[in-house]
């Protein structure tokens, strides 16, 4: 919808020649990085206009073509209120077109705003199943398989870490039911396990370890007890394969190598009835021979003289 008004207001500006068409693209994404885009978008998203459905599909549309403009409706000044912090739904990033740029912001969003626990406190946890369940239902909004960005890939990690160790930190075996030993609602690992189990929210953090490709991490970065034994251990076991791999391409390159060596040997030292260093003998001695001819005749044409 979005997009056809786009173009129809376009045409119609370059029939009545209102606007030159050399500018009405940057007219355009002017009008997207306007501060007003982002308060239009969250009244058509609440609500506003004639008809809640049509008004939340046209917020979904003015969100994705205006979400890079926006630079992801992300807040320059860290102390600021972000759109996200004050009624943007974190489900439109499922809306972002499917770029690297757009997954790009789209990771800063989820890593800046919805993902860290610590927004949580103050809450009750006894009455929702742990923070981690909100984080495992957020993540594949990052499409985190297909990043390949060393730095996203390491804040995202160490995020990760952090919330292991929190859960590390828990006493016992963090289940919390009738346990007092600490403050409940000043600990992340309460909040990311709440009512529900450890074991689970391990669980979950695991499979979060697993959609990163650690292995772009220089190997100071995974030099940490907080994180799942089996994420290091893969990265190795993926190491190990790739040296594995690269080993049995260099053997059967040194033995082609091997065989071309043989097979030039072969002709140059006898594999063949004349050799071709009986060749280059004969072909010496045969140019011996001229020159001594060719010598005895000009001494012959001296004397004639």
């Amino acid at each position: 919808m979005i997009s056809r008004f786009q173009d129809h207001a376009i045409a119609d500006s370059q029939e009545l020649g209102i606007i030159p068409s050399s500018n009405i693209s940057s007219l355009w994404q002017l009008i997207l990085k306007h501060p007003l885009t982002e308060k239009l978008i969250l009244w058509l998203y609440n609500g506003g206009g004639s008809s809640a459905v049509s008004s939340q599909q046209v917020a979904e549309e003015l969100f994705q073509v205006s979400f890079i403009p926006q630079g992801g409706f992300l807040c320059q000044d860290e102390a600021s209120t972000s759109p996200w912090d004050g009624g943007l739904d974190p489900k439109l990033l499922g809306k972002v077109p499917r770029t690297e740029d757009s997954l790009f912001l789209a990771r800063k969003v989820l890593l800046r705003h919805f993902l860290p626990p610590s927004r949580l406190k103050g809450t009750t946890p006894e009455d929702y199943p742990g923070f981690v369940h909100e984080m495992a239902r957020l993540w594949p909004l990052g499409s985190w398989k297909q990043c390949r960005d060393q730095e996203m890939i390491r804040e995202a990690f160490k995020f990760l870490a952090r919330c292991w160790k929190a859960l590390a930190s828990l006493p016992g075996l963090g289940d919390l039911q009738g346990c007092s030993c600490i403050q409940r609602t000043e600990h992340e690992g309460v909040l990311l396990v709440g009512a529900g189990s450890r074991r689970r929210a391990e669980e979950l953090l695991l499979q979060m370890f697993s959609d990163l490709e650690v292995w772009r991490l220089p190997p100071a970065d995974l030099l940490t007890p907080w994180v799942p034994g089996q994420v290091l251990a893969a990265h190795v076991t993926a190491q190990c394969k790739e040296l594995e791999d690269r080993l049995v391409s260099l053997v059967d390159e040194t033995r082609e190598n091997l065989e071309e060596l043989s097979r030039l040997t072969s002709v140059m030292s006898g594999g063949q009835p004349t050799s071709m260093w009986q060749r280059l003998e004969a072909t010496d001695q045969r140019s011996t021979q001229f020159m001594q001819k060719q010598a005895e005749l000009n001494n012959t044409l001296r004397q004639l003289q």
